[in-house]
């Protein structure tokens, strides 16, 4: 690091910050200091090592102080949304459990296309589609509720998005592979599988009435490309009765993914499944609109709130 012009001391202050944030959260570092010297050790070390050195003339290199220069004109990054967006609940407030009234989904389907070239979607035309950005919720009438505290919740209905894994307080190491076909530790993670898993995670982490049905995330193919599909389930905390979502998810060529979420109570969740169904294999992805999407616009952010995230504004 001296010969290349870095201050070596440095080394030592990033070990020091590891030792840090290890006393804060042990658990967030065990498995990396599981096969490392512990930090303080290496700390030590180290600076032992730079004295012997001397300063010497070293630099700052690599045109760092420009880059934080940059990053602090950009401000903090807007967190990733589960959901953009949902559409305006034309039902009366709640402040208790409400029962789900909607029409059947209609076996005549309308094409929803995203303004930006993103994808294209047919879905029922006794729906109304509400975009939002690169988001778009779809919902009967009745689908969508407002509650005593101003969210707005969609227990019925169809919400597609993009989003980027690993940008939330999820990584790689942390991912939790506890359901099929994902609990596979052995194997070489593969990139959609892994963005799955953190999708998932976010959604059980802002939603946590919901679990995954064992055994019932299998592979699918979406305009194409790779997909994978998995079931949630739990009691909803706005009907008390069972509520199944299914994800849906197509990998984009810069290893992000477009998402699309089923929602439905139990009782009534047969007849969404195959209104979903029939809808994705409707779906018209445009990979390169995406690619230069997740590269602008969706820096902003997506997704990461939950199903139950409010409206922005």
């Amino acid at each position: 690091m001296a010969a290349a012009g870095y201050d070596p001391v440095a080394m030592a202050d990033f070990f020091e910050l590891l030792r840090a944030e290890q006393g804060r959260d042990p658990s967030k570092l065990e498995r990396f200091f599981s096969d490392h010297p512990p930090a303080a050790d290496r700390e030590a070390r180290i600076r032992q090592l730079a004295s012997s050195l001397g300063r010497g003339n070293t630099q700052i290199v690599g045109g760092f102080d420009g880059v934080k220069t940059r990053m602090r004109k950009l401000g903090p990054a807007a967190p990733q949304q589960v959901v953009t967006t949902f559409p305006q609940a034309q039902d009366t407030v709640v402040t208790g459990q409400v029962t789900v009234q909607v029409d059947r989904p209609s076996s005549r389907l309308v094409r929803f296309a995203q303004p930006n070239g993103f994808f294209t979607v047919d879905y029922p035309d006794n729906w109304r589609a509400y975009p939002s950005g690169w988001a778009v919720s779809m919902a009967p009438e009745g689908g969508v509720v407002a509650t005593s505290d101003g969210r707005q919740v969609m227990l019925y209905g169809v919400i597609i998005n993009h989003y980027t894994p690993f940008s939330g307080t999820y990584s790689r190491r942390d991912l939790r592979k506890s359901y099929a076909p994902f609990e596979d530790r052995t194997g070489v993670r593969g990139q959609l599988a892994d963005a799955t898993n953190d999708l998932i995670g976010t959604i059980l982490e802002s939603n946590p009435y919901l679990q995954p049905v064992e055994s019932a995330a299998r592979s699918e193919v979406i305009d194409g490309a790779e997909g994978l599909s998995l079931v949630l389930t739990g009691r909803s905390p706005v009907t008390g009765e069972e509520e199944r979502v299914t994800a849906y998810t197509r990998a984009l060529l810069d290893g992000h993914v477009l998402y699309a979420l089923g929602i439905a109570p139990g009782s009534d969740y047969r007849g969404l499944e195959n209104a979903f169904a029939r809808m994705m294999r409707t779906m018209v992805v445009n990979d390169q609109t995406a690619h230069r999407a997740s590269r602008a616009d969706l820096r902003a952010g997506g997704l990461g709130a939950g199903l139950r995230a409010r409206p922005r504004p």
